[in-house]
């Protein structure tokens, strides 16, 4: 950092840390999407597995 630079300034053009809380939010709403959809399909895909076929 180059002398007179303001500090708030340089974290505000520097993008890493954005792009990793960008991935991080990413990476949590996939994470919602798949518990939620085992949370509402669970118990349906569950009975298909428990048919008991007559014979």
């Amino acid at each position: 950092m180059q002398p007179g630079t303001d500090v708030g300034q340089v974290a505000l053009l520097d993008e890493r840390g954005a792009t990793s809380v960008e991935y991080a939010l990413l990476i949590a709403l996939i994470a919602a999407v798949i518990v939620g959809a085992v949370a509402i399909f669970g118990g349906v895909v569950q009975d298909l597995f428990d048919f008991d076929f007559p014979g």
